[in-house]
């Protein structure tokens, strides 16, 4: 079951926008059966989206996505049957535990199924022992299993659904190398065993090159190479311009050259690297000793490499060397490079928003008051209307995301809607119930409704640009300078400021954790994915995870803290930059105030 991508681009807020580079760009491949495929790349390359797209946690925005030549996507609409077939591992797979036993989350994973209790139990001893566990831990509790456990646990509970394709997420981040090696084994297993293939996006480059037949170089959401781990060997330059740092391999070739000793590998597995040392040394003219005498270096690096491979080959690769190698894909005579003009106009577009964001916190605040004042005096809809355009321009202007401003104001535009809606219902008293009168409809009450609601969403859409345009760093300064004259009268400022400052920082560090655990739940239960929003039947699963993310979050916040010397507040301390007004600032200032007495005068004069 080959999956072919085509034309495939995906957008940060799910369309293109000027100056905004893709972070798919046009992506064009097929990935076929029997193949481990590596994803290889700098962070923000793409590799973890392009997992998500294949896995349909998203959609994609511009191309097609086929199974076998079958679209996984039809409109809007999710061919659930077809992903069926495809099994994620994410990062760090063991924060997806949640349930009270082990037997637990294998029910949870495979509950699509429909399996009796008796074929639930023999799938999950299954997916146990092709992991090298043990059945007798299906009654344990997961958060109390070591770290190794639960990353084989979170595989067994994906290898228990029989995918044909297993899509990995830095599967061994995390992980030392003996049970690095321990887990690329059960994948060789799985290998042999599935369909499909495995696609793992991974910067552990030494552990898996190893045993991949395709690797798939992504820099700036594009494919930039597309070649066999063999042909990577001679073509080391592709690294250097991937910007993804150098396997050993190849950096044992470099340093050989550098030294004068110069080494041939034709691939990355250790056993080969100290072959092809042991070659070096037998065809070298002169004695073992004698090179060794005159580089010292060499012999440091040829031991240690020796010596590592021998440890590497017999954990972890000799399992793989009877595997079945791919022919060689095509090459490029050189490594695609995009071109600077989309990164050029991102470059320009970010001056504005550079410098909307050097802007004084105090200045942007004083000017947010004197705006919000002039709105809600506003009695008319003229004045609103003029008010709104002066908000429209105001966002535009800061460069927020328009997509996440509108999701984060929907609770209120909703209230402003049912509030108009029931101020217009009227009701006579006097009017007997069966003449069917008793009900009607006010345009009047629903106006005055709506014009009194409708500054405070004004308000609120202003109020949300102060902490969308301003670090959290920038906001503590100005909070701890604004209030410096309250230290006198022995408040507590700095701890406020702090407060304040963490709890800005943590808000969208739990609305991304949510949406990760959101989508780990969905992958594990195969069922139609959506944009936004959580399933009430995900909320068990992602509750219990996200609380713990949270918690560890906060803990290591915490210590970051004391080490840095809050141990309390009060204590003198050095700051590292000072704010201070500037001509821009007090630019905008006089610039809001003139926009805000217009508006004044507007409301008096009409």
């Amino acid at each position: 079951m080959p999956i072919t991508i085509k034309d495939l681009s995906v957008f940060p807020d799910h369309h293109p926008a000027r100056g905004t580079p893709p972070i798919l760009n046009r992506l064009n491949c097929t990935l076929y059966d029997g193949e481990i495929t590596l994803l290889v790349g700098q962070v923000g390359a793409g590799k973890s989206t392009l997992l998500d797209v294949i896995g349909a946690l998203r959609q994609p925005d511009e191309g097609t996505i086929c199974f076998n030549q079958k679209p996984i996507w039809k409109g809007r609409k999710l061919d659930v049957k077809t992903v069926r077939k495809v099994g994620m591992v994410f990062q760090s797979p063991d924060e997806q535990l949640f349930a009270k036993t082990v037997l637990a989350e294998f029910k949870y994973s495979l509950r699509q199924l429909r399996l009796s209790e008796v074929q639930l139990r023999r799938c999950a001893e299954s997916a146990l022992a092709s992991v090298g566990l043990s059945p007798e831990l299906l009654q344990a509790a997961p958060l109390t299993l070591s770290q190794g456990q639960k990353r084989r646990v979170a595989l067994a509970t994906t290898f228990a659904a029989n995918p044909d394709w297993l899509l990995l997420d830095e599967p061994t981040a995390g992980l030392d190398t003996a049970a690095s090696s321990q887990f690329v084994r059960h994948l060789i297993e799985k290998k042999q065993t599935c369909s499909g293939g495995l696609v793992i996006a991974t910067h552990d480059l030494d552990t898996f090159l190893p045993v991949a037949e395709r690797v798939l170089v992504l820099k700036f959401g594009r494919i930039v190479a597309d070649v066999t781990p063999s042909q990577l060997v001679d073509n080391h330059d592709i690294w250097t311009a991937a910007e993804v740092g150098l396997p050993s391999a190849v950096q044992l070739i470099l340093h050989s050259e550098a030294k004068n000793c110069p080494i041939q590998l034709h691939s990355y597995r250790p056993e080969a690297a100290a072959a092809a040392i042991r070659q070096r040394i037998q065809q070298s003219s002169v004695s073992t000793s004698s090179v060794w005498r005159r580089n010292p270096e060499v012999k440091s690096s040829l031991q240690d490499t020796v010596s590592s491979s021998a440890i590497t080959s017999s954990e972890s690769v000799g399992s793989a060397s009877g595997s079945s190698s791919t022919a060689a894909l095509p090459v490029g005579s050189s490594l695609e490079v995009p071109s600077n003009s989309l990164s050029e106009s991102a470059s320009s577009s970010a001056v504005l928003d550079g410098f909307v964001r050097r802007l004084d916190p105090r200045a942007k605040w004083l000017a947010y008051m004197l705006l919000s004042v002039a709105i809600l005096l506003q009695s008319n809809w003229d004045g609103l209307i003029a008010a709104s355009c002066v908000t429209l321009a105001t966002v535009l202007v800061s460069r927020v995301k328009i997509q996440e401003t509108l999701r984060l104001l929907a609770p209120f535009t909703a209230l402003l809607a049912v509030s108009t809606a029931f101020a217009a219902v009227k009701f006579s008293q006097q009017a007997p119930i069966w003449s069917g009168k008793i009900a009607g409809f006010s345009l009047l009450a629903a106006n005055t409704t709506a014009k009194s609601l409708f500054p405070f969403l004004l308000i609120m859409i202003l109020g949300m640009l102060l902490p969308a345009t301003t670090s959290q760093l920038r906001m503590k300064q100005g909070l701890e300078q604004s209030l410096e004259f309250l230290k006198k009268l022995g408040l507590p400022v700095e701890a406020f400021a702090l407060a304040t400052s963490l709890t800005l920082r943590f808000i969208p560090v739990i609305i991304g954790e949510l949406r990760r655990f959101s989508r780990i739940a969905q992958s594990r239960q195969f069922r139609k994915r959506r944009r936004q929003g959580i399933p009430l039947c995900d909320i068990p699963a992602v509750a219990i995870p996200l609380l713990l993310s949270i918690l560890a979050i906060g803990d290591q916040l915490s210590t970051a803290l004391e080490a840095r010397g809050y141990h309390s507040v009060g204590q003198p301390r050095t700051r590292s930059v000072k704010l201070r007004f500037t001509q821009v600032d007090w630019l905008l200032i006089f610039l809001f105030l003139c926009i805000s007495l217009m508006l004044m005068l507007f409301r008096f004069l009409i």
